[in-house]
Formats: C-alpha cells, structure tokens, sequence
C-alpha cells in the first residue's frame, strides 16, 4: 500500500473513533483545507508532441502497428506455452 493510502486508512479509523459532537469540527476545518489544495490547474495539450520524429514516413502505420502487435502477442504465448 502507498503511504496516501496508508494515511487514509489511519484518519478513517481514527475518525471512526472520534465523539460525535466533534466531527462538525473536523468537517469545517477539512473544508477550510481543501480550497488552498484544489487550486485550478492548466490543461496543456497533446496535439502534435509526436510531429517531426519520423512518424509521417512510415507509409501504413496503423499496418505497421498491427503487426508489431501480432509479432509481440506471437512471443508472449510462446514464452508461456514453451
């Protein structure tokens, strides 16, 4: 388990834990939290990031592509039945 998912499970049981009459309490303040760490981020774009490499020479790609997977998919089985 990651250390988020470790630190999740330890606030879950330690609020499992807490009297009720202070959950509004933790509640405000998480909500007082959350704002400062939910700050709005760039989406930046993929289009093009592969344009120029040598790509565009490769007349059938999706061809080329099929076969490369065919090829890798012929390995696979026979390392795992041989």
């Amino acid at each position: 388990m990651n250390t988020r998912a470790i630190e999740l499970t330890e606030i879950k049981r330690d609020l499992a834990n807490l009297p009720a009459n202070k959950l509004a309490e933790v509640r405000e303040y998480i909500r007082k939290l959350l704002p400062k760490s939910q700050e709005k981020k760039e989406v930046q774009s993929l289009e093009g990031i592969w344009a120029g490499l040598g790509w565009e020479k490769i007349e059938d790609l999706e061809g080329e592509i099929r076969k490369l997977r065919k090829e890798s998919s012929e390995a696979i089985l026979k390392k795992f039945q041989g």
